[in-house]
């Protein structure tokens, strides 16, 4: 609506300066004179018609991109904050069994990730499942990993992505 009454706004002037300059040359100038004005006077006025049209046009679509752009910064923000949610809890979970960890009582092991599989199941060994599992990505690939299945000696992720071609995770389990 804003764009509608702007465009009216701005192709209102031209217009009525186009009328004042038809009754002014209709005052003073001979026949073919006023014709010639008449018609130059219209001209511009439907120039400034135009030209309003398409300036309103170009802000529209300018405020379009715009409102998209924040709307995509906003998802990402979104994004952002739930990942930093939960690197805080596994931090947290990281310094409540910190006062359990011994170099003795830690295991470590990679995997080879099969292309474009969204899970992954990594068994370590211990008989109890209170276990933290820490898995680190080794190639480039960018995902999030969630935890959604444990029993006394392994535990199953789930990808954000699918894995990429020679995907291979390092993981370490500590007691």
């Amino acid at each position: 609506m804003y764009y509608i009454l702007g465009f009216l706004w701005a192709a209102a002037i031209p217009f009525a300066l186009a009328a004042y300059g038809v009754h002014l040359a209709a005052n003073v100038l001979d026949t073919k004179r006023r014709n010639r004005s008449v018609r130059f006077v219209w001209a511009l006025a439907a120039l400034g018609v135009i030209f309003a049209g398409i300036q309103q046009w170009y802000a529209y679509e300018l405020d379009k991109e715009s409102k998209a752009k924040q709307a995509r910064a906003e998802e990402d923000q979104r994004n952002q904050k739930d990942q930093l949610e939960k690197i805080g809890i596994l931090v947290r979970k990281m310094s409540e069994n910190a006062s359990r960890v011994s170099y003795e009582t830690e295991r470590m092991g990679r995997i080879s990730v099969q292309e474009n599989a969204t899970q992954v199941t990594i068994t370590h060994g211990y008989d109890d499942p209170r276990h933290l599992v820490v898995v680190y990505p080794v190639v480039n690939w960018n995902t999030t990993l969630w935890p959604v299945s444990q029993n006394q000696t392994s535990i199953t992720f789930v990808f954000s992505v699918p894995a990429p071609g020679g995907a291979i995770l390092t993981w370490k389990a500590s007691k």
